[in-house]
C-alpha cells in the first residue's frame, strides 16, 4: 500500500522482496501509474509523463463516457464531481479547479474550466 510511483513500488519490491504491489488511492488522481510502474519494473516501455493536455483530455472522455453511459448529462455530471476533484490533485491551480468543478454540471461548462486551466498555464510558461 501506499505507493504513489513508479519509484515507490520499485523501492518497496527491493526493500522486501514482495512479489506485487497494491494501488489504491494513487489510482484515483494519476490513472497513468500501472504504466508507470510496469516501466519500473522494466516491464513495459519507457514511461513518458502526461501532458496538462493529456490529462485534461483523458478527464473530459472519462465525463463523455459517463454521460453516454447514463444517457443524461447533468446527472452524470453531478456523480463525476468526485473524480474531478481527485484528477485535479497535484495540478497546478487546483484548489481553485476543485472550487469550480464541485459545480459543473456540462460537458462544455467542463471544457470551458479546462481551457481557462491550460490557457492560465501556458501564459506562466
Amino acid at each position: 500500500g501506499d505507493i504513489a510511483t513508479g519509484e515507490d513500488a520499485l523501492r518497496r519490491k527491493k526493500e522486501t522482496g514482495v512479489a506485487g504491489v497494491m494501488i489504491g488511492r494513487a489510482a484515483m488522481s494519476n490513472p497513468w501509474i500501472f504504466t508507470e510502474i510496469r516501466a519500473s519494473m522494466g516491464d513495459g516501455p519507457e514511461f513518458i509523463a502526461p501532458t496538462m493536455q493529456d490529462k485534461w483530455s483523458l478527464i473530459n472522455e472519462h465525463c463523455r463516457q459517463e454521460v453516454l453511459r447514463r444517457g443524461e448529462e447533468r446527472p452524470a455530471m453531478h456523480s463525476m464531481r468526485a473524480r474531478l476533484m481527485a484528477y485535479t490533485r497535484g495540478m497546478p491551480g487546483g484548489r481553485d479547479l476543485r472550487g469550480k468543478l464541485q459545480f459543473v454540471e456540462s460537458l462544455t461548462q467542463l471544457e470551458d474550466i479546462a481551457a481557462t486551466h491550460l490557457a492560465m498555464l501556458s501564459l506562466e510558461v
